[in-house]
C-alpha cells in the first residue's frame, strides 16, 4: 500500500472557510480602530490649532480664518484623512469666536466631520455636542 502525503480537498476547503470567517470578523474591527486613530490625530491637531488661535488672539485681539497666519503651511491644513480649516462661528464675528472644522476625506468619510470652536464646544457630524 502506497502512503499519500498532503491535504485532501475537504481539509483545504475547511481551512479556507475558517480563514475567511476570521478575516470577516478581523478586517472591519481593524478598519474601525484605524478610523478611531485617525480621528484622534485630527482632534490633537485641532487642539493645537485652537491653542495657536488663542496665542494669535492675545497678540491681535481677533482670531484668524487663515491658518497660514498661525504658522501652518497651508490653508486648509491637510493631515491623514482630514482637511482642517478655520471659519467664524455661526452668528458671530471672527473677533469673537473661531470654529475649526476637520472635514473627513477618503474612507474616513464614514466617521464624519469634527467641529471645535473657541467657546469650548466640540460637535460631531452627527450633531452631538461635547464640552472640550
Amino acid at each position: 500500500m502506497k502512503q499519500q502525503y498532503g491535504f485532501t480537498l475537504m481539509e483545504l476547503l475547511i481551512a479556507v472557510a475558517v480563514v475567511g470567517i476570521l478575516a470577516a470578523i478581523a478586517i472591519p474591527s481593524y478598519q474601525a480602530q484605524m478610523r478611531q486613530g485617525y480621528r484622534s490625530d485630527a482632534i490633537t491637531e485641532m487642539q493645537r490649532i485652537l491653542t495657536a488661535q488663542e496665542r494669535y488672539y492675545m497678540n491681535n485681539k481677533t482670531y484668524t480664518a487663515d491658518l497660514t497666519d498661525l504658522g501652518f503651511g497651508a490653508d486648509p491644513y491637510v493631515i491623514d484623512r482630514y482637511s482642517i480649516a478655520a471659519s467664524t462661528c455661526s452668528g458671530t464675528a471672527i473677533g469673537l469666536c473661531v470654529e475649526i472644522t476637520a472635514t473627513a476625506t477618503g474612507n474616513q468619510v464614514d466617521d464624519g466631520d469634527i467641529i471645535m470652536n473657541s467657546l469650548g464646544k466640540a460637535v460631531r457630524d452627527d450633531g452631538t455636542e461635547h464640552q472640550l
